[in-house]
């Protein structure tokens, strides 16, 4: 590089850091934020840019994106005590233990004359137990302290969606304590989220192999199981969490029997756990879950107050603000309660992969086509069709949908027989089902059972496509009228 081009650069930099700080001053850490962002990505190694992300995230409460930061900046500037002690604050924040304890005795030694060097021992003192008790449950020895500080790394970088390094470092923590259920379960989630099913099952029968009561292997092994489409092992596990520890962890044991559609379950653990328990958040998320569990047994009236509470407790929970949004729509229009969107229970690679695979089609005006081929295309939408369609958002009931457009009509009459007959999902998508079956010739016109503006009619015949809309009829079939076979109205779309 020329001086003057090296002149240059430096002015760029010391232009963007001056507007930097100035929108610090005007306290639009928004505006900050973004600019940050954009200075890392030309200029990623700037000290104080990495110092500026970690302030900005600590602001907005995201602990685990500040602890990052945090650790890249000890670990290029070891010697600077401020980075270390903003380590301890923001690790115990963000509640990982081992790591902090490992950050106190790593600035005692370094720093032991330092004018909080006093304060900094007591603390260390303070936390020594509850590190030794994390230690032990993670399978190591009192000596290990490196191991369950890796082991807090590497949740963390499964929480800041840092998969494939928490894959790597992973594989080393478990290769020296292979016996540990911890550090397997963790291992298993950061390959499952890269779509690796089969391999994180394996990971998680060793796991309960060697503690078959550990908590989060079985409430990993509960998605393991709806993702290969076992939905009645799914609320199995749920159901030994439920009984292992419901007064121990109740938002675990909800968040599983949300996930694996067992309401009355889920709606016994609401009415049974004290909700003062629970941190602000927790108990917005507490309430939502038994709100789409008094949803699900009938009770909308309780449903609705439920979630108002939840929002009135934590405005930024979307699922619960999109369900009350859902209750407010026309009986015909409503989808019905559901606890989880579907990035939260696929792989996150899966998600991401189809995330972007829509944005790009959209921007193209393809995305019901690229919708169509990613589902139908992807071998994990198959196997999670019912639970799509039973529990599943309206776009997840499209999805669910999608997915069996490939499989032969009689191999799928079943699972939509049912979706057609029950109240999820809207009126249209579910008259739409029955008039696919009818004209795939896998059901006569009727009658059958639907669910019509919030009311069950019991003798609803369908003919079909009459200029492309579904059609009630009280007459017999006409068979010389049946449509080709491969006909599929408009079951299969939009998806938007």
């Amino acid at each position: 590089m020329t001086r003057r081009k090296s002149k240059d650069v430096q002015k760029e930099r010391k232009r963007r850091k001056s507007g930097i700080i100035r929108l610090m001053k005007r306290g639009d850490h928004s505006a900050v934020f973004e600019a940050v962002v954009e200075y890392l990505e030309k200029y990623p190694e700037d000290e104080f840019a990495h110092a500026i992300y970690g302030d900005v995230a600590i602001h907005n409460g995201d602990y685990l994106s500040a602890a990052m930061e945090c650790e890249w900046l000890t670990r290029h500037y070891p010697d600077d005590p401020d980075y270390l002690l903003n380590w301890i604050a923001v690790a115990d924040m963000a509640n990982l233990n081992a790591l902090k304890f490992r950050h106190l005795t790593a600035f005692l030694e370094r720093f032991p004359t330092h004018s909080e060097a006093d304060e900094v021992r007591d603390y260390a003192d303070e936390v020594k137990e509850d590190v030794l008790t994390q230690l032990r449950g993670c399978g190591l020895s009192d000596d290990r302290l490196d191991l369950a500080a890796h082991a807090d790394l590497i949740q963390l970088q499964l929480e800041t969606l840092h998969f494939e390094e928490a894959e790597t470092m992973g594989a080393a923590v478990l290769a020296a304590t292979p016996q540990s259920a911890s550090v397997r379960t963790v291992y298993a989630s950061a390959i499952l989220e890269q779509g690796r099913l089969e391999e994180a099952f394996e990971h998680l029968v060793v796991a309960l192999t060697c503690s078959p009561d550990y908590l989060y292997a079985l409430d990993l092994l509960t998605r393991c199981h709806l993702l290969f489409g076992n939905t009645t092992e799914a609320r199995a596990v749920a159901h030994r969490m439920q009984q292992l520890y419901a007064t121990i962890d109740p938002l675990t044991c909800a968040r599983a029997l949300a996930i694996s559609a067992d309401y009355s379950a889920l709606h016994e653990l609401f009415l049974t756990t004290p909700h003062k328990q629970f941190e602000v958040e927790d108990r917005a998320l507490f309430r939502h879950f038994g709100a789409v569990a008094s949803a699900r047994l009938g009770d909308l009236k309780r449903a609705r107050s439920l979630w108002k509470k939840a929002l009135k407790r934590d405005p930024e929970l979307i699922v619960a603000r999109l369900n009350l949004e859902d209750l407010d729509l026309p009986a015909d229009e409503q989808n019905g309660a559901w606890a989880a969107d579907i990035s939260q229970v696929i792989p996150n690679a899966t998600w991401q992969q189809l995330y972007t695979t829509l944005e790009a089609s959209r921007e193209r005006g393809e995305a019901q086509a690229a919708a169509v081929d990613s589902i139908v295309s992807h071998p994990i939408f198959r196997p999670m069709a019912r639970w799509m369609l039973e529990n599943g958002d309206s776009a997840t009931v499209r999805l669910g949908l999608i997915s069996t457009v490939t499989e032969p009509p009689e191999q799928v009459r079943e699972l939509l027989v049912a979706f057609a007959g029950g109240r999820h999902g809207d009126d249209q998508v579910r008259m739409e089902t029955y008039e696919f079956l009818v004209n795939a010739r896998q059901i006569p016109p009727g009658p059958h059972p639907i669910w019509l503006n919030g009311k069950l009619r019991s003798n609803a015949r369908f003919l079909g496509a009459i200029n492309g809309n579904v059609s009630e009829i009280e007459t017999d079939y006409d068979h010389d009228d049946r449509p080709d076979d491969d006909y599929q109205g408009d079951l299969f779309g939009p998806f938007d």
